[in-house]
């Protein structure tokens, strides 16, 4: 390499070594709010009311549980958009049928406790969501659906449209037109669809 050759090679001033591949956590976790938020359009479009009175308790549950954990331990760090995550998340696996007031008081005290013991933390959204539904199907087992996945659905190659065709899972008649404008609008621009 000449010496004019190596000068032009490093003349390019990058961050290269600096620069990190992953977005920060702000941004992910915005882009997940965002996610979920249109699975709540989703419910409200359906008219799923039920649904979005327990998904909004769920949610006050969260951010309460959030602030209430902030005043007691007086933290620096403001992590409100993690709890609105466990929030929205929770209220979207919890049944529509299930007392608003249980779903209030179950998950605050387990995402509290969980953030007490664990810390306040971004790695334990899963966890504290997944450990505050099976507390609620322990308290209440007949709030959430009775039908049960066997074996061979699991195995099948495509086990959301065998549950669908057998009616294990139950179609709205909205399911028709939100599947058409996905296919319209989204999917065809993968070379995808979404069968009826």
């Amino acid at each position: 390499m000449t010496n004019t050759e190596l000068k032009k090679h490093c003349s390019k001033i990058t961050l290269n070594p600096f620069a990190s591949a992953s977005y920060s956590l702000g941004t992910i976790s915005f882009v997940m709010i965002a996610l979920l938020l249109v699975q709540v359009a989703m419910l409200a479009l359906s008219k799923s009311f039920a649904s979005l009175v327990v998904l909004l308790f769920a949610l006050l549950a969260s951010v309460c549980a959030e602030a209430a954990f902030y005043f007691s331990k007086r933290t620096e760090k403001h992590t409100w958009r993690i709890s609105v995550i466990q929030g929205l998340i929770a209220g979207l696996l919890i049944p529509s049928v299930y007392p608003v007031y249980a779903v209030f008081a179950v998950v605050f005290f387990t995402l509290l406790l969980g953030k007490f013991v664990f810390g306040n933390f971004a790695s334990s959204w899963a966890n504290l969501v997944a450990l505050c539904i099976v507390t609620l199907y322990f308290l209440n087992p007949s709030a959430f659906p009775p039908f049960s996945v066997s074996a061979q659905d699991l195995q099948a190659r495509n086990a959301a449209l065998s549950l669908i065709q057998n009616g294990t899972v139950p179609l709205l008649e909205l399911d028709s037109s939100i599947t058409d404008f996905l296919n319209s609008y989204i999917f065809k621009f993968f070379g995808i669809s979404i069968p009826d």
